[in-house]
């Protein structure tokens, strides 16, 4: 067996995984993989297509478009795949090009912006400029430790292990407004991710759930979980 690191489904019951071992693109209704990318490429025993070129076996995120499949390593930044013909591309992401770190946490793909989380900061590029931004230094989200970003009402909302959750927009990074424990928004500084469900914005804390409706801007934050909590709050109501 192997560590699933995170998951990009395609539709079709085609998903990307993203492991300790490398990348696996698998096909769920027949439960087959379909080809294994690792740095090296060895021939496979069960006949597997197998693929060599990634920097790195180890993948901590994965995302994807019609045109690439990204791959962040560990330490090695990203790699691209061609989406169409299924080849490592020898082009890389690296903190050459702009990105922080080459230790990758998190891709997110939305229409118009592309997020990269690293392990000191997170940088993004827009649709209509191929240059990668980050934070300024005067900025309160350069430097952090990112966990995952997520792009909502025009803002890049930046989840960091020990700063909160922070919030600002890609034109004015130097402005940033942060939610965190002390003001009573969040149970811990250490959020590890975070969830869309429609208007609203789920987090997931070192120290239990927040939430915040994002038409009034209100927020609910949860205790660290039992089962005696989930039953009433989930299921009780």
């Amino acid at each position: 067996s192997v560590e699933i690191t995170a998951i990009y489904p395609t539709g079709e019951h085609i998903v990307w995984l993203a492991t300790w071992s490398g990348v696996y693109k698998v096909d769920l209704s027949l439960l087959k993989v379909l080809a294994h990318y690792t740095k090296a490429g060895e021939k496979e025993m069960d006949g597997t297509p197998s693929y060599g070129g990634l920097s790195s076996d180890s993948v901590r995120a994965i995302a994807g478009n019609d045109e690439y499949i990204y791959v962040g390593t560990d330490r090695w930044g990203i790699n691209l795949i061609d989406a169409k013909t299924g080849l490592v591309l020898k082009e890389r992401i690296t903190t050459v090009d702009g990105l922080p770190s080459d230790r990758i946490r998190d891709i997110c793909i939305a229409p118009s912006i592309l997020l990269v989380s690293t392990e000191e900061g997170v940088a993004w590029q827009t649709r209509w400029d191929r240059l990668w931004e980050s934070p300024p230094e005067a900025s309160p989200a350069k430097g952090v430790k990112a966990q995952q970003a997520v792009f909502l009402d025009n803002r890049i909302w930046l989840a960091t292990a020990g700063d909160g959750l922070l919030v600002f927009l890609p034109e004015t990074p130097e402005n940033v407004v942060s939610y965190t424990a002390a003001k009573r928004m969040l149970p811990s500084d250490s959020v590890r991710c975070l969830a869309v469900d429609g208007r609203t914005l789920w987090g997931a804390t070192l120290e239990g759930l927040a939430k915040v409706q994002l038409d009034t801007m209100s927020w609910e934050a949860y205790p660290p979980f039992t089962k005696e909590l989930l039953t009433r709050v989930f299921i009780d109501g």
